[in-house]
């Protein structure tokens, strides 16, 4: 119900009244949720132009905790991934081998995806990450959106700046540029197929590039998506990596 409320005051406003931070707290509250179950399709093209498809179901609950499974293609179908907190593990059932994923592995693909496992452990709420700063209002595939300018309050955050761009009508992310310490450009990811869910707006098609990487990119699109749904205490612990 707050979540509802804090869109209805916000929209009630004329955009240029708005603060950066009020923006990415409408942002935060159609984005995050208590739980999440969804089904995911997720196809990556190679940077040599070849095609590769995935299916995965995802169970999560708040910013810390998630469960994904692979489903197909079936050589990989049991592989999991579970974060819990600022730990993630990975099983993989062909080596009957659980790993701790830290330091430099955290930055590897995801999958072999344009996602690293580092993009996994971000959190989603971007102000306990982020000092935001309205940069401009644009029109982006024909939408209004805000332009709002993220910098790193910490060191240990994943991207020191993130560029993105957000819908003033629905108030959820339409683009993002995600930048180095450097100032160099990693990756951008833009989002569709808004879809409204009870009191919010969530994207269901993320697509990634990994400017690092070269050409390719990874298609996301969520499917049967349930919010806020009751999840069993035993779902996120180490017990399920092994199903």
């Amino acid at each position: 119900m707050r979540r509802f409320i804090l869109f209805i005051l916000l929209s009630a406003l004329p955009a240029t009244a708005l603060t950066a931070e009020e923006i990415i707290q409408a942002v935060d509250s159609n984005m995050v949720y208590d739980t999440l179950t969804a089904v995911a399709k997720m196809e990556i093209v190679t940077p040599e132009g070849d095609t590769r498809t995935k299916l995965m179901t995802i169970i999560a609950r708040g910013s810390d905790d998630a469960l994904i499974e692979v489903t197909y293609p079936g050589r990989e179908a049991g592989t999991r991934q579970l974060r819990l907190g600022d730990e993630l593990w990975l099983y993989i059932p062909s080596e009957d081998k659980e790993l701790k994923l830290t330091g430099n592995m955290l930055r590897r693909s995801m999958l072999g995806s344009d996602f690293s496992y580092e993009d996994m452990m971000s959190r989603h709420q971007l102000l306990e990450d982020y000092e935001a700063e309205l940069e401009k209002n644009e029109d982006y595939r024909g939408r209004d959106c805000y332009v709002i300018l993220l910098s790193a309050r910490r060191l240990d955050v994943t991207y020191r700046t993130r560029r993105v761009w957000i819908d003033v009508e629905l108030l959820v992310p339409l683009k993002q540029q995600l930048f180095a310490a450097s100032g160099a450009l990693l990756k951008e990811s833009t989002m569709g197929g808004i879809a409204r869910y009870g009191d919010r707006y969530y994207p269901t098609i993320m697509v990634m590039r990994d400017l690092v990487r070269g050409a390719g990119k990874t298609t996301v699109t969520m499917s049967d998506l349930k919010f806020d749904v009751a999840i069993p205490e035993e779902v996120f612990s180490k017990a399920r990596l092994r199903g």
